[in-house]
C-alpha cells in the first residue's frame, strides 16, 4: 500500500477545512430585498424606516425583516412576488421623497461576515441582471480642450498688448480638430507671440508661416496628448458612472472600458430597468480642460 508522509495527510486536510469554510455563505442563499433611500442622499432615520414598515402592513405586503443598512433601509421577503409588490407600493406612496432598488440579500450569518467572509458573486452569467454600454464622445473631449487652448492663447495674447486677427480650433492633418491657429497683422511681433504662447501652450508643436497679410502661427496636439485626453473623458465618465451606480446600492457591480471609446456596466441581480437607465442617464456633461 502506498504511504505518503503524515505532514502531507495534514495538509491536505486543513486545505478541505479552508475551502469548505469559504464556501459556507454559499449554502445560505440570498433574499429578495428592496432598498429604500432618499433622493437627496440623507440617512434614513427610524422614523422614516417605520413609516415604510406601517404603510407596507397597511398593504399588506409581507416581509420578513427590514433595518438600516449605510443609511438605506433594506426590506427583505421570502419570496419576489412580495418584493415587486412591495416596490410598487414604496414608489406609489413615497416617490417624491424615495428611491427604490431591487436587489438580493445575501443569508450569511453575521458570525461569518464578521471575519471578512462573503458569497462568491455570481455574476451575469448565473444571477441575471443588466448589461449597458455606453459610447462615450472622446473626439468632443479633444476639441472642447483644443477650444480652452485657443481661448487661452486669446487671453495671453491680449495680456502682452499683441493685436490679433483670429485665434480660434482647426484640424491640421487630420479631419478632426486638433490645433489652434493664430493669424497675426504685419504689425505683430512674432517672437513676442510665440513667448506669449509659451505658457498657455505648453506641449504643444508650435510652428510658424508667413501669410501675404501678416504671419500665422498653429500649435499642434501630438497623438500622445490626443490618446491622453481621450483617456482622460473615459476615466472621468466612468467614475460619475460609478457614482450613479452606487447611488443603486447595486452589491458587486462592474463599470469598466471597453476599447477605445465604451464603457461597459454590469449589474447583476438588477430587475428595474427603467430606475437604471434613469438614474445613469443623469451623467453630467463633463468640461476637459
Amino acid at each position: 500500500m502506498l504511504e505518503y508522509a503524515r505532514w502531507k495527510y495534514i495538509l491536505v486536510a486543513v486545505v478541505l477545512l479552508l475551502a469548505l469554510l469559504f464556501a459556507l455563505p454559499n449554502v445560505f442563499g440570498e433574499d429578495p430585498a428592496l432598498q429604500v433611500e432618499r433622493k437627496d442622499h440623507s440617512p434614513v432615520t427610524q422614523d422614516a424606516a417605520r413609516a415604510v414598515e406601517s404603510f407596507l402592513g397597511e398593504r399588506r405586503v409581507h416581509f420578513a425583516r427590514s433595518y438600516i443598512d449605510g443609511g438605506r433601509l433594506m426590506v427583505r421577503f421570502g419570496g419576489v412576488a412580495d418584493q415587486l409588490a412591495a416596490r410598487d407600493a414604496v414608489n406609489e406612496r413615497f416617490a417624491d421623497t424615495y428611491r427604490t432598488a431591487l436587489s438580493f440579500a445575501p443569508r450569511t450569518p453575521e458570525l461569518l461576515r464578521a471575519v471578512g467572509l462573503r458569497p462568491m458573486p455570481l455574476g451575469l452569467d448565473l444571477r441575471g441582471g443588466l448589461y449597458l454600454l455606453y459610447q462615450v464622445d472622446v473626439n468632443a473631449a479633444v476639441a472642447q480642450a483644443i477650444e480652452g487652448y485657443a481661448q487661452d492663447a486669446r487671453r495671453a495674447l491680449a495680456a502682452a498688448n499683441i493685436p490679433v486677427k483670429d485665434a480660434s480650433a482647426v484640424a491640421v492633418g487630420s479631419d478632426k480638430a486638433n490645433a489652434v491657429r493664430v493669424v497675426l497683422p504685419p504689425e505683430a511681433d512674432v517672437n513676442a507671440a510665440r513667448t506669449a504662447l509659451n505658457q498657455p501652450l505648453t506641449g504643444l508643436a508650435i510652428t510658424t508661416e508667413s501669410l501675404p497679410s501678416g504671419s500665422a502661427m498653429s500649435a499642434v496636439m501630438t497623438p500622445a496628448q490626443i490618446r491622453e485626453r481621450q483617456d482622460y473623458a473615459i476615466q472621468q465618465n466612468i467614475t460619475t458612472l460609478r457614482n450613479r451606480v452606487n447611488e443603486l446600492g447595486v452589491s458587486e457591480p462592474i463599470v469598466q472600458r471597453q476599447g477605445i471609446d465604451r464603457i461597459n456596466v454590469q449589474l447583476p441581480g438588477v430587475q428595474n430597468s427603467a430606475e437604471v437607465k434613469d438614474i445613469l442617464g443623469r451623467v453630467a456633461t463633463l468640461e476637459f480642460r
